[in-house]
């Protein structure tokens, strides 16, 4: 995918108990991730429907990692994930840190704790194998991180605190409501890698504008930045309306909300990077119309989002996104 470079990995688990869900996890990768991304660490993979977005990001750092984590249940419905890492950051775009030489391998070792609460979660199992299968109530996550900076004599030292609640709620004749919570904040003096972006889906010169879950349909790749943040997203789908043949269209309207901003100092220590921050609020809202044609388990349709409040543009039209929407249907 454009870098030419070869990205590999090896990763063992041990289950120690799985009845208590007790893992050990050992891996070590030499890869590229999202600058400026928020990831909890208990979770493995991203959600499928935010999978879209990832393969328009374009700004990212090769990070060489070698982590160990141990995973347990505390209690039935509290999982742990206690976690230490050594990364070693290189970024693949044109970047300065503070008075440092452009492009500098910033290394730290990182150590943290992960925790996930799901009330009255359902399981479904079959002899050792467990899977959940959610809940009606909402799922809570909270992470903190440390990191100590190794070569830059504990210049880039920082904690980071990473919240987030997801609910999904079934009504009886109107359609699902999906409504996430995100949170973060980062003390400290840091790189953008270990920043907060803004979540955009926006590329201007993409082969292809697709709708992601849960990000800024209207916002710019890398148009905003922060070192604290809260973000809000809600998604309701009314459902199928009728279905002849393989025309089966669900409307969905969309409301995300951003408010970010970044200290001083970190704002002065980024070189050649622009950013905006989000303190007055940014807003969108949108319309989808899924599966204006089903072929096989795939859906397509469309949607069309606009931004306002004090970040809009004056041109309604550089405030508009069209899209297409892409869904699986099982």
């Amino acid at each position: 995918f454009n870098d030419r470079a070869s990205k590999f990995g090896i990763e063992s688990r041990i289950y120690l108990d799985p009845k208590h869900e007790i893992e050990l996890r050992a891996l070590y990768s030499n890869d590229v991730w999202e600058s400026g991304t928020s990831v909890f660490e208990n979770e493995i993979k991203t959600q499928r429907n935010e999978q879209i977005r990832q393969a328009l990001v374009s700004r990212m750092d090769a990070e060489e990692r070698t982590e160990a984590h141990l995973s347990l249940r505390i209690f039935k419905y509290l999982r742990s994930n206690v976690f230490v890492r050594q990364s070693h950051v290189q970024p693949k775009y044109t970047y300065g840190f503070s008075d440092l030489p452009e492009n500098t391998r910033f290394s730290w070792l990182e150590s943290g704790i992960t925790l996930t609460y799901c009330y009255k979660e359902r399981f479904y199992r079959n002899g050792k194998l467990k899977i959940s299968l959610g809940s009606n109530s909402p799922t809570f996550r909270v992470q903190y991180t440390r990191g100590n900076n190794l070569n830059l004599e504990g210049k880039a030292n920082y904690d980071k605190i990473l919240v987030r609640i997801d609910y999904g709620f079934q009504w009886r004749r109107i359609g699902k409501t999906s409504v996430q919570f995100v949170s973060g904040l980062v003390d400290g003096n840091v790189p953008y890698a270990r920043l907060f972006n803004g979540k955009g889906n926006l590329t201007e010169n993409a082969d292809l504008r697709a709708v992601s879950m849960n990000c800024f349909e209207t916002m710019r790749m890398n148009e905003f930045a922060s070192d604290q943040f809260v973000s809000g997203f809600f998604h309701h789908d009314f459902g199928p309306f009728f279905k002849i043949k393989k025309f089966s269209p669900r409307f969905v309207i969309v409301q995300n909300i951003l408010f970010g901003k970044m200290s001083g100092s970190n704002i002065l220590n980024q070189k050649g990077i622009t950013f905006n921050q989000a303190n007055k609020g940014y807003f969108e809202s949108g319309i989808q119309i899924n599966n204006l044609l089903i072929l096989n388990t795939g859906g397509y349709g469309i949607g069309g989002y606009y931004r306002f409040g004090n970040y809009a543009s004056s041109d309604w039209k550089d405030n508009l996104a069209v899209k297409l929407s892409l869904t699986l249907n099982f």
